[in-house]
């Protein structure tokens, strides 16, 4: 398939159109239902204050709530510098391509670099909440040829990332792999997470914030 986007490289694309969690708004990183003692409440507010993942309309960040298949896509491609691609123009062969056009743009971007298949019917479920171990793998799929690009040992640096959504993954990066079982980045904050719950857009706002601050490292 072809697409319009101007990179291959998330990193890259992140870096030229997401902001550094030092511009973060403060005075738009509180909702009512996230206290100040929360764990995520850093992640949710670097989350909202990028764009990647922002807060609702009503005032709260939902942290709870669960994420679609589609939903993860979107704030994929906003973490990566939403990549132009022109729906209407890509071909492909998936049968259920959002409707919303920037969850189309984020699932096609996705599945031209080879992370989101669609199943025996062609079809990758874009409104199905997605679990703890599909944003893992997703995730991993996405970042670690980035990393290995840029020469960096994407089995190390994609520790933390994983670790936040729980279950076990290999990734591999040359000849080295690593594989991730459920683990904590400050003790009761991610503990035991299951890698076949939904995954909740506190987990997601944990995981793409560390995504940055290994992109950024």
């Amino acid at each position: 398939m072809t697409r319009s986007s101007t990179t291959d490289d998330p990193a890259a694309a992140r870096a030229g159109g997401i902001p550094s969690p030092g511009q973060v708004r403060p005075a738009l990183a509180s909702f009512i239902d996230v206290p100040a003692d929360h764990p995520a409440v850093e992640a949710i507010a670097w989350a909202h204050g990028t764009g990647v993942q922002p807060g609702l309309e009503d005032g709260t960040y939902a942290p709870d709530s669960e994420v679609t298949r589609g939903e993860l896509a979107a704030a994929l491609h906003r973490l990566a510098g939403a990549p132009v691609i022109d729906v209407d123009a890509t071909p492909t062969l998936l049968t259920d391509v959002p409707s919303d056009p920037e969850h189309a743009a984020a699932v096609l971007w996705l599945h031209g670099r080879g992370v989101i298949w669609g199943d025996a019917e062609l079809r990758v479920h874009p409104d199905a909440a997605a679990t703890c171990a599909e944003g893992a793998v997703i995730l991993t799929d996405l970042l670690a040829p980035a990393l290995v690009g840029a020469v960096v040992d994407a089995a190390p640096a994609l520790q933390a990332v994983l670790a936040v959504l729980g279950g076990s993954h290999t990734v591999g990066s040359g000849n080295s792999t690593a594989t991730r079982g459920v683990a904590g980045l400050d003790g009761e904050a991610l503990r035991a997470v299951d890698p076949d719950a939904p995954l909740t857009r506190a987990h997601l706002a944990l995981a793409l914030h560390q995504v940055e601050i290994t992109l950024t490292s």
